[in-house]
């Protein structure tokens, strides 16, 4: 099964929202997202919400559309089988299931008309479509005794009154710049595609071209990147 390896590095302070195992009086306001051991991981629902977001800005690119013509041939063409299976069906059942296999069918019309590169991602009301599997990505050197960083922001309020604006400053535990994580995104069902003329390996290169995207400091990783966190730097690994 064709997989993608990576390593991300933080170049700036990290914040991905965690719930704090207990509340301090004066303590962290706010914990960036740790696993069962308290070392700082990136979720694999993080690097994934921000991949969809830049391949959304990328969708007029010949690669992207191109994605986009595979995938709606691909439900057309599963629209076609489903259609045939649900007549020899409905022959043999009652009113209650052509109800539901309509249902289905008008799904399926919805998903072809959306059609998009994003669906790499997965699509919506379908589980088992070709589409990227995330792995969580986690500490290259689990090790590292000092991956943390406790940092103060300010958060600028106007309640009501725009002639009152009060600081509220807020302390992050966030992890700090020069800690690697690791981590991977498998192919799943892709190669079904190549029927539709998609090869694997141009689905492989975009979504590389994608990963190195962080690399412009633009797109970054969890929260508060307009107060400077979450920018990092992507290697491709070799298998």
């Amino acid at each position: 099964m064709e997989r993608i390896r990576a390593e991300i590095i933080t170049e700036a302070n990290l914040f991905i929202g965690d719930n704090p195992s207990t509340f301090e009086i004066g303590g962290i306001d706010l914990y960036t997202k740790t696993d069962y051991n308290n070392r700082p991981q990136i979720p694999a629902s993080s690097i994934k919400g921000t991949m969809r977001k830049i391949v959304r800005d990328m969708e007029n690119e010949e690669i992207a559309v191109k994605i986009k013509e595979s995938y709606k041939r691909y439900l057309e063409n599963l629209k076609r089988n489903s259609c045939e299976q649900n007549k020899k069906m409905q022959e043999t059942n009652n009113g209650s299931l052509a109800e539901r296999l309509s249902r289905l069918e008008a799904k399926m019309d919805d998903a072809i008309n959306n059609a998009s590169a994003q669906y790499l991602f997965g699509i919506k009301a379908f589980n088992d479509t070709p589409k990227l599997i995330f792995s969580d990505f986690n500490m290259k050197d689990p090790k590292e005794k000092a991956p943390f960083s406790v940092d103060t922001k300010n958060t600028i309020k106007n309640q009501d009154d725009p002639d009152k604006i009060s600081s509220n400053p807020r302390t992050y535990k966030t992890v700090r710049p020069g800690i690697a994580f690791s981590g991977e995104i498998i192919f799943y069902h892709l190669n079904a595609l190549e029927e539709y003329d998609l090869s694997e390996a141009e689905i492989k290169k975009f979504v590389e071209s994608v990963l190195l995207k962080f690399n412009e400091g633009v797109y970054r990783l969890g929260n508060s990147g307009s107060r400077g966190y979450g920018k990092i730097h992507v290697k491709i690994l070799g298998e």
